[in-house]
């Protein structure tokens, strides 16, 4: 019943444009990094955020790409993590965010959350830095959590 109400709340959300419809984005348009980061990324040939979480995947992966890039580790780990969670269906780059600063680490966490819960913690950090004009339902929330649980790319520590 719950994926049912999920898939339904995602529906009327992406028909009203709540939510994104991609699951990746072109690094120009996300505002993030400078014209010349962006040229940066793109010699390796990655334009995408889908391209740079490929190519994020591994510590080893993140410490060249970042080097090459001229970004701090750590920040290319931020930002490979927004991008595992831009696979899901419905999550932008600004739920991606907001989903981020509520304390969500990526997919694998998003997997292990009660939708009741997080949907609460994304009200109060929403309040607080005003970074969507609306939020999810529990349900779509609910399915967001199913879809992390099987995405094609997870970022690793190993």
């Amino acid at each position: 019943m719950k994926s049912l109400i999920g898939l339904i709340a995602a529906a009327l959300l992406m028909l009203s444009g709540v939510v994104a419809h991609a699951s990746h984005y072109d690094l120009l348009d996300l505002e993030r990094f400078t014209d010349a980061q962006v040229r940066l990324f793109e010699s390796r040939g990655l334009k995408t955020t889908e391209d740079v979480l490929k190519a994020a995947l591994t510590p080893k992966a993140r410490r060249q790409l970042a080097r090459g890039v001229k970004l701090p580790e750590a920040d290319l780990l931020v930002f490979a993590r927004e991008c595992e969670l831009l696979q899901i269906r419905g999550v932008g780059p600004k739920m991606a965010s907001l989903l981020m600063s509520a304390g969500v680490t990526g997919v694998e966490d998003l997997g292990r959350r009660d939708p009741q819960i997080l949907r609460q913690r994304l009200q109060v950090v929403n309040d607080a830095e005003k970074i969507m004009e609306g939020l999810p339902p529990e349900g779509l929330l609910y399915n967001w959590i199913q879809q992390a649980r099987g995405v094609a790319y997870k970022v690793s520590f190993e």
